[in-house]
């Protein structure tokens, strides 16, 4: 997943980075270079993580997370 896709789908989560950060217990600079692409891949536990938000907090007309 490139650092634009990840962005995408924190849009379509209306996930800010902030609260991504404090759930996942990394600093909000980490979010940030994940979703810049200075840090890549992006670990396996955070698209875990986003598709277990995605199906406690589905958003309408939105794809599903690969």
């Amino acid at each position: 997943m490139t650092g634009s896709e990840f962005r995408a789908i924190l849009r379509q989560l209306r996930l800010p980075q902030v609260v991504l950060a404090s759930e996942l217990g990394v600093h909000e600079t980490t979010v940030s270079r994940w979703a810049s692409g200075k840090i890549a891949p992006i670990p396996g536990y955070v698209l875990a993580y986003l598709r277990l938000y995605e199906v406690a907090y589905p958003q309408d007309g939105r794809k599903p997370i690969p």
